[in-house]
């Protein structure tokens, strides 16, 4: 499976992209001057001092599919681990 969605990546992207611009989802507010750092996949801007913003490619996902799951899984734990945190269990 894995496979076959590999080799419809770009049509993936190409999907992706035409839903982005139909709702109006690109942010393009991005100032190259607020640069902090790049990772092998991802690079990565300050705005305001206060938000993060983390351009990612994806590049080692063999589908967007397998990325999105992956990122809304990071921040599921995340939530849990901050919750934990916040609530600590006697």
């Amino acid at each position: 499976m894995a496979k076959e969605k590999h080799q419809n990546k770009s049509k993936e992207t190409a999907s992706l992209i035409a839903f982005a611009q139909q709702h109006q989802l690109f942010y393009n507010e991005i100032d190259e001057r607020n640069y902090v750092a790049e990772g092998a996949e991802q690079k990565v801007f300050i705005k305001d001092n206060l938000y993060v913003v983390k351009l990612n490619d994806a590049i080692y996902y063999a589908s967007w599919e397998d990325y999105f799951h992956n990122s809304f899984l990071f921040a599921l734990y995340s939530w849990l681990l901050a919750l934990r945190l916040h609530y600590p269990q006697p």
